[in-house]
């Protein structure tokens, strides 16, 4: 049964996720910094372009997504006691624009492990330089971590638009 508390649990849920998404994006650059500028190897110098560029691309979302949650979660409250077509007309076409979106990343993650796996076996098999090693490795490691992420948000905002579309159809939509 779609209610407040849905809404409000799905858009809490989305704040935590954004939060923690930054956070492990705050992290992987702080992890490139050190493995640049205090552990001098080339295996974990590697390492440093995908943390960097990978945690640069989790912090903008995860920042977004927790600070606009809120208002979010306010306006979508306040809509489906006032104004519920309002809720019906909004609502599931921005889920469906966050799951089209989240489709489109995961796939993308996808094609980065599949890269990253084939640079990896073929820097294994012709050179054992390790600064290609680790560039690979931490790719492989991150959009595999990506991509898990992605597919667990892509469950949570699936299940939520199924709960609206049962919500529309009991509601005259």
């Amino acid at each position: 049964m779609f209610s407040k508390t849905l809404i409000e649990q799905f858009y809490n849920a989305q704040k935590q996720n954004g939060l923690l998404l930054l956070g492990a994006g705050l992290l992987c650059c702080l992890l490139a910094l050190v493995f640049q500028y205090a552990l001098k190897r080339n295996f974990l110098k590697g390492m440093v372009p995908p943390l960097l560029i990978l945690g640069a691309l989790m912090t903008l979302p995860g920042y977004l997504d927790y600070k606009n949650s809120d208002q979010l979660r306010i306006d979508r409250v306040y809509s489906f006691d006032m104004y519920p077509n309002k809720l019906r007309t909004e609502e599931v076409p921005f889920i469906r624009g966050m799951i089209d979106q989240r489709q489109y990343v995961m796939v993308m993650m996808i094609v980065l492990a599949a890269g990253s796996l084939i640079l990896l076996i073929y820097f294994l098999m012709t050179n054992r330089e390790t600064y290609r090693y680790g560039f690979a490795l931490a790719l492989l490691l991150l959009s595999g971590l990506m991509l898990l992420w992605v597919n667990l948000d892509l469950t949570r905002e699936k299940n939520y638009l199924n709960l609206l579309n049962q919500w529309g159809i009991f509601h005259g939509n």
